[in-house]
This record gives structure tokens, C-alpha cells and sequence, in this order.
């Protein structure tokens, strides 16, 4: 499975969280595993849609749909209300 804490790659720490409503949700603080999947901490910035902390699980093509390096970016299919 390729996730971040598999491949060891921690790019995605300080990527913006866009979800695919075009709203910022913040920025990815940490990244945890807990057995299942791993799991992103969103953390709201001035930027931010609110000021919710979010825990996204990282499911690609469910949850996670793109990323941009180039962009600092992280699009996800995530509801405000999640």
C-alpha cells in the first residue's frame, strides 16, 4: 500500500488541505497511523474555510484525490461537516 508512513516520505507535512469544493481546510500538521490507515492532521491557518482541526484518513481515490508539489497542495474529497 502506498501511503506516506510506508514510502517514508513526509512531503506532505506543510501541504495545503483543498478540499473538492475549492475550500481551504488547512494545512497537513502531522501524519499518524493507528493500525488501519494512516491519517492526516489538518490544522486551520488564516487561510482556512474555519477553524477546525480535521483528522483525514489517506485512502487514495476515496479520500485522496491529488496532490501538487509544485502547487503545496493536497485535494481531498472531505465535507466541512466530516
Amino acid at each position: 500500500i502506498d501511503t506516506p508512513s510506508s514510502s517514508g516520505s513526509l512531503a506532505l507535512i506543510g501541504m495545503q488541505a483543498i478540499n473538492i469544493k475549492d475550500q481551504n481546510l488547512g494545512v497537513i500538521e502531522e501524519i499518524n497511523n493507528y493500525g488501519a490507515s494512516d491519517i492526516l492532521k489538518v490544522v486551520p491557518t488564516k487561510a482556512s474555510v474555519d477553524k477546525e482541526i480535521r483528522l483525514i484518513p489517506y485512502i487514495k481515490e476515496k479520500y485522496i484525490i491529488s496532490h501538487s508539489y509544485d502547487k503545496n497542495c493536497l485535494v481531498v474529497d472531505w465535507e466541512l461537516d466530516f
